[in-house]
């Protein structure tokens, strides 16, 4: 969903250092999916619905920066959750596994720390 949600937003930011922030992300992202497909070639991408589309569009559609600065923030803390669930919830994971999801964690906390800058 993150690479979703930034697809919706990086032409509705105004501010050029926040447009630079929100790509360099999008391709950090892009990486950890390129990863998680090298390591695990079996999973499939969960396509978004139409229904997440909308929404998503719908909340950025008069958003300022400040406003997406916050949706975002908010993703990277659910990403963080998710990751966190992840590598707690079975006694026995995967080394791959658990690897990746410290990295999405470690990448999404990053993210959201240089993102405050922009509240």
């Amino acid at each position: 969903m993150g690479v979703l949600g930034i697809e919706h937003v990086v032409d509705k930011i105004d501010s050029e250092g926040l447009r630079r922030l929100v790509v360099k992300q999008k391709k950090e992202y892009e990486s950890l999916i390129q990863r998680v497909h090298a390591a695990f070639p079996n999973v499939e991408d969960k396509e978004p619905g139409m229904i997440s589309e909308s929404m998503i569009e719908m909340k950025t559609m008069f958003a300022s920066d400040n406003d997406i600065v916050k949706m975002l923030m908010k993703g990277c803390n659910n990403a963080v959750i998710s990751m966190t669930e992840v590598i707690h919830s079975q006694q026995c994971i995967d080394a791959k596994l658990k690897s990746l999801a410290d990295d999405v964690e470690d990448v999404s906390k990053n993210y959201e720390e240089q993102l405050k800058s922009y509240l």
